[in-house]
């Protein structure tokens, strides 16, 4: 059986219950791009919010930081909101990444690889700081990784040939 609704088509098996949420008529209709920008801005000042605390968690477990600075800072330039950021404290720490091989990791005592160098220098061009690395020996890094017999590349020299990182 098919439903057709706002040009969106929707296939349902019988017997299949079809999960989706109610909007409010009063939700928001725009990007409420002050406040987003503030709560990404204040993060860490709030130590006993529920955000904090499993953030922290998820820290201590191995959350990907080089990962999560990169969205905070695109977020943070695609809303126009990128001067809430201290650029040269953050691109200390984002150039404290790069390590003897010139690859990049995504937190102290990890390995570099490929996707935490593509986060971190990613976020290091967004704030403008990207001539803080040695980009040749970043380069390096980068080649040593490619998977000479198939194509693509690894997430470091020598490890196995990871299918998403080919897209780099």
């Amino acid at each position: 059986m098919r439903t057709r609704a706002a040009k969106t088509c929707h296939v349902i098996r019988p017997g299949t219950q079809v999960k989706d949420v109610i909007i409010k008529p009063d939700a928001p209709n725009t990007l409420l791009l002050d406040k987003h920008a503030d709560y990404i801005a204040a993060y860490g000042s709030k130590k006993d919010d529920y955000e904090y605390t499993l953030s922290e968690y998820l820290r201590m477990s191995g959350i990907y930081w080089g990962l999560t600075i990169y969205c905070c800072t695109g977020f943070l330039s695609i809303t126009g909101q990128l001067h809430q950021v201290n650029a040269d404290l953050l691109g200390w720490w984002l150039c404290e990444r790069q390590l003897p091989s010139g690859g990049l990791n995504g937190r102290p005592e990890k390995l570099p690889d490929v996707c935490y160098s593509w986060w971190v220098l990613a976020s290091l061009k967004i704030i403008g700081r990207i001539h803080w690395i040695d980009k040749a020996k970043l380069r390096s890094f980068i080649l040593a990784c490619q998977d000479e017999e198939t194509g693509g590349f690894a997430d470091r020299p020598g490890d196995m040939h990871v299918e998403n990182n080919c897209i780099l």
